[in-house]
């Protein structure tokens, strides 16, 4: 699921700026000193693919995927993410320090939507899924753990002894069971 398209993102950036972030011909004489007018597709679908996958890898465990309808939030720091991703292309400069912020913010938001602390307000979800994986039994433990042998060997000398001795006055009293 895209949550953001090449408009969304050319609300935050211009075509200008998003020319220069996608394109990898340098300026230099083979272009006659001007960099080519039109933005690399490629680069920019790698951009939004790499927003969706981090997006639905902090929504997976809580939300059901691909979602219905994709809440503006989301589509906002999908622009965000895909914002920061371009810059980050550019070697030769440093990222702005408003890109580097945002990406902060929006990584935080992401985090709280996974650990349930903000929700996206979609009717019928929000619930923690449970991913499907191995189950795990613990083996159930004896409420008194004698091995067996000892077991018959005491109930053999109670049931066949002539008097009954202190052992087995104390399993009677106690309705059958051992008192420690």
């Amino acid at each position: 699921m895209t949550y953001c398209t090449l408009e969304d993102i050319g609300q935050l950036l211009s075509r200008h700026t998003l020319v220069q972030l996608t394109q990898d011909v340098s300026v230099d004489g083979l272009t006659g000193g001007r960099l080519p007018n039109a933005i690399n597709d490629k680069v920019l679908s790698d951009a939004i693919r790499y927003a969706d996958e981090l997006i639905d890898a902090h929504l997976r465990g809580r939300y059901g995927l691909p979602l219905e309808t994709v809440p503006t939030v989301l589509r906002d720091m999908a622009v965000n993410l895909v914002s920061h991703r371009l810059y980050l292309r550019r070697p030769e400069g440093q990222l702005p320090e408003a890109i580097k912020e945002v990406y902060r913010g929006t990584l935080k938001m992401l985090e709280a939507l996974r650990d349930g602390k903000l929700t996206l307000g979609i009717a019928g979800q929000g619930q923690a899924i449970p991913e499907p994986g191995p189950f795990m039994f613990m083996p159930v433990r004896r409420a008194l753990a004698a091995p067996a042998a000892y077991w018959r060997t005491l109930n053999d000398a109670r049931y066949h002894a002539r008097s009954p001795g202190p052992a087995d006055k104390t399993l009677t009293a106690a309705g059958g069971h051992l008192l420690s």
